[in-house]
């Protein structure tokens, strides 16, 4: 990596100018998630190596659905990636125009990245055994272009204050991408460095493809500020973006803010207040766009669909990819706020509190639809709307502060509450769209419904194990299932209430910091529970018979309840560092510090799967992956010197 940054002021300080380059190559061999997941949930007593199986290159196999040797999975694949990314902006301001404060900026960027990964699996590969080992090329390249231009004024006048901006943003992102996959290689020696020579590609089942596409942005954009005595504030802006992205009738959208500000301590009726240091009261409000989906959404798109044979040649034939959507338009979220700071004591004591409400319009999502008229079973569209409201506060303080003990201490607190207010029009009625995939019970576990909290599990209601050691689920029939339009509501992924609080010490020289953070409520799927519970499935997994003497298991395949919703509460204890500094009368060194960190130290919950914590976003959160490598427990020893 290589970065360098020159600054430089021409004419007597007219004219200001800014240069960085920044080179970053980057060569790392990716791990394998599948390896990971293979590895959590084998059973440990398990034989890695069998020498009489020389199909499978030595390593013992048991001819399972989707069961493969981990070992063999990381030492029989090779994957190596290659980045590189160059930059390069300059930002040039005029200090010297006809009028008094008037300031005039550029800033022009360029950034090029490419990446090639090269991926082998040999003959030994577990899940690509018989193919004769298989090779993979791809190769992408982006480059994003931006120009920048604002006018910039501020001046005082008396106890007024003004600051204005007016400014232009353009972004051009180009970007191509190729790849090839080959298999069928009489050895392994030469990986993807021969990938012609695999017998796939003189039998026409070798696969390759490209790609390329591009998306232009273009913003205008003004704001006003206004300070009057440092008592009365005011701030007001407008954009008007336009994308690419949308359809050709809803390109551009409109983004107004605006927010007052009043710092009522500056009044006279607080002036013999001495321990009041600030106390300011605020509003606001603001409209915000979401382009950040992929290309072409609002075109209709073509790809192959097979060959058919014409006057002695095969002709190739194409169908729709998707539907053309010309009112393709901007998601909006706009945002209410409302707020109140204070600080006290000589600035030793400070409280923040917030109330915000948040209406996400023109809700972006794939609708199913019908064909014909449609030429494509789904549309990319703007119908839904999404409601959020909540309160945060914050208080912070330093409770000790002499010449040898600091103490500085910050707690924060905020709940939420969120709803679907609309997701459906005219034509779209269906009211209850299915979400949240469970692979191992092949069903949907959440549901989109108007008037209902994102995140809301439904499911069968799960009452114990009968005396045969049988599931018992509230109003199942015969064969012990439950009709999905009888299921309930079973949980919600939206926690009660998040909290943190993060404290930093000093005692002479030696100092201490650490953050805890906490969740409380809400509610998550244990995947990896009715993944351990599979009855088909005992005997190849890890589980132990201490686990099979303590839990509630069942003589038949698992299913999908509430059995499988828990707390997603949490304590944890994010980081902590210790540290002691030294102080030195050398000329060549004046401060020494050493430090010792550690990140993700320890989660106290009540959950039984690997992590409470899980994404929160989008149309379905709370899922547990079954593929994703956890978080873990970093150490790091930092030096720090002071010349």
């Amino acid at each position: 990596m290589a970065r360098t940054n020159i600054r430089q002021s021409l004419l007597d300080k007219w004219i200001d100018l800014d240069y960085n380059l920044n080179i970053i190559h980057r060569k790392y061999h990716p791990s394998s998630t599948s390896a990971f997941m293979q590895a959590f949930t084998h059973n440990p007593t398990e034989s890695v190596y069998d020498e009489n199986d020389l199909d499978a290159g030595g390593y013992s196999r048991i001819k399972a659905m989707e069961y493969y040797n981990p070992v063999a999975m990381i030492n029989e694949r090779k994957m190596e990636n290659k980045n590189d990314n160059y930059g390069a902006n300059i930002r040039a301001a005029l200090n010297i125009l006809p009028i008094k404060g008037l300031k005039w900026e550029n800033f022009i960027s360029y950034n090029k990245e490419q990446n090639e990964t090269r991926e082998y699996y040999t003959h030994y590969y577990p899940s690509r055994i018989g193919a004769n080992g298989q090779a993979y090329i791809g190769n992408y390249q982006e480059n994003d272009t931006q120009y920048e231009s604002t006018l910039n004024y501020s001046n005082i006048f008396g106890k007024h204050s003004i600051q204005a901006l007016l400014g232009y943003t353009y972004q051009y992102t180009y970007s191509t991408s190729a790849s090839m996959t080959n298999s069928g290689f009489d050895f392994d020696d030469n990986q993807t460095h021969n990938i012609g020579a695999g017998t796939n590609l003189t039998e026409g089942k070798a696969s390759m493809s490209s790609n390329k596409e591009d998306n232009t942005y273009i913003g205008f954009f003004g704001r006003f500020i206004y300070n009057y005595n440092d008592k009365y504030l005011l701030s007001a802006s407008l954009r008007r973006d336009g994308s690419s992205r949308f359809g050709d009738n809803n390109k551009w959208g409109w983004f107004p803010a605006v927010s007052v500000g009043w710092r009522i301590n500056k009044e006279k009726f607080l002036s013999d207040v001495k321990w009041i240091d600030d106390l300011k009261l605020r509003v606001g409000y603001g409209v915000t766009g979401n382009q950040d989906f992929s290309n072409y959404k609002s075109l209709i798109m073509m790809t192959t669909a097979g060959k058919f044979y014409y006057k002695g040649q095969w002709i190739n034939t194409y169908q729709p990819a998707s539907n053309a959507n010309p009112n393709l338009k901007w998601e909006k979220k706009a945002e209410f706020n409302i707020g109140a700071d204070m600080t006290m004591f000589n600035n030793r004591l400070s409280f923040t509190l917030d109330y915000y409400k948040r209406n996400t319009s023109n809700l972006l999502y794939d609708y199913i639809v019908p064909t014909p008229p449609y030429v494509y079973n789904t549309l990319f569209t703007n119908v839904g709307k999404i409601k959020n409201e909540g309160v945060e506060l914050t208080i912070s303080g330093t409770p000790f502060n002499n010449r040898d003990f600091i103490w500085n201490t910050s707690f924060a607190i905020s709940h939420n509450k969120n709803k679907l207010v609309k997701f459906t029009n005219d034509e779209f009625t269906n009211g209850t769209y299915k979400v949240g995939w469970a692979i191992g019970a092949s069903c949907y576990t959440q549901r989109i419904i108007e008037r209902q909290s994102l995140g809301t599990f439904y499911g069968p209601i799960w009452l114990g194990t009968d005396t045969d050691g049988k599931n018992v689920l509230l109003g199942q029939n015969s064969d012990g299932s439950v009709p999905e339009e009888q299921w309930e509501k079973i949980g919600c992924a939206y926690p009660d209430a998040t909290l943190s609080w993060s404290n930093a010490f000093r005692y002479k020289k030696i100092d201490l910091s650490f953050l805890l953070r906490a969740s409380i409520g809400g509610d998550i799927l244990n995947n990896y529970a009715m993944l351990y519970e599979n009855l088909s499935s005992i005997g190849l997994r890890n589980i132990s018979s201490n686990w099979l003497s303590q839990t509630d298991f069942t003589s038949t395949t698992y299913k999908y309840s509430s059995k499988y919703i828990e707390d997603a509460s949490y304590l944890k204890l994010d980081n902590i560092t210790v540290g002691y500094t030294w102080d030195f009368t050398s000329k060549m060194i004046k401060k020494l510090r050493l430090s010792l960190t550690a990140q993700n130290v320890f989660c106290i919950t009540g959950y039984s799967g690997v992590d409470p914590e899980v994404a929160l976003s989008g149309l379905e959160p709370g899922m547990e992956s079954l593929s994703y490598y956890p978080r873990t427990t970093e150490f790091t020893f930092g030096v720090n010197i002071v010349f």
